[in-house]
């Protein structure tokens, strides 16, 4: 089974977002992307 987690890390300077398979047991990036937080307050 091939399921997907999305995991964030949101911080004062910047925001992470990664989207994670777990295919063979094994966590897997799919995407990952920065943003900084001061454009988006």
């Amino acid at each position: 089974m091939d399921d997907r987690y999305l995991a964030g890390d949101i911080g004062g300077t910047k925001t992470r977002l990664a989207l994670y398979s777990t295919k063979a047991g094994a966590y897997d990036p799919l995407e990952t992307e920065t943003f900084p937080s001061q454009d988006y307050s």
